[in-house]
């Protein structure tokens, strides 16, 4: 019987045996690896979420520490800026910014200025002092810088020592002014 079939036959009975056994487990490892990833779904789902929601809490935490810690900074500053403020409308200060602007505007480009000092003094007419030292080209554009800061009209007093004038070019000088 096992002798009916032909050689050539048998090999080709063979080889689709082999081939639709192949296919057979094939069609086995796809099936069960689409069952694992059934099964897996909805654990990677729910650890998926699970992450998304810690995720969220841990920066819900770290939002409320920051307003926690926000609002004490808030406050203090607050406090501080209050105190500031009581502080400031207890002293009157004679203003700066105008006299600073005068000074500016009335120097030349052969003065300049290398230092200013601003002093308030502890007396009751509340006045101020300005100091000035810099380096003028000439002897002519100092005094004619001093003679302009006297008749701005917003200085009581401006010195300028004699001492500043004993060269004819690049003089250090000093000025003195009084607010």
């Amino acid at each position: 019987m096992f002798n009916l079939l032909p050689e050539n036959l048998k090999q080709k009975i063979k080889s689709e045996y082999k081939i639709r056994l192949l296919i057979a487990i094939l069609i086995f490892v796809v099936f069960l690896e689409f069952t694992f990833l059934a099964l897996l779904a909805p654990s990677w789902l729910s650890s998926y979420y699970r992450k998304k929601e810690m995720l969220v809490n841990e920066d819900a935490k770290i939002v409320a520490q920051l307003a926690s810690s926000t609002s004490s900074i808030i406050s203090t500053i607050q406090l501080t800026n209050n105190r500031l403020r009581t502080l400031d409308n207890s002293f009157q200060y004679p203003s700066v910014a105008p006299a600073l602007n005068v000074i500016l505007s009335k120097k030349t480009n052969s003065i300049h200025i290398n230092q200013l000092s601003f002093t308030l003094n502890n007396d009751k007419n509340k006045t101020a002092s300005i100091a000035l030292s810099g380096i003028s080209a000439t002897r002519e554009a100092l005094v004619s810088f001093s003679k302009n800061l006297q008749n701005s009209g917003v200085f009581k007093s401006v010195d300028l020592p004699v001492s500043s004038l004993t060269k004819d070019s690049n003089l250090e000088f000093s000025i003195n002014i009084i607010l």
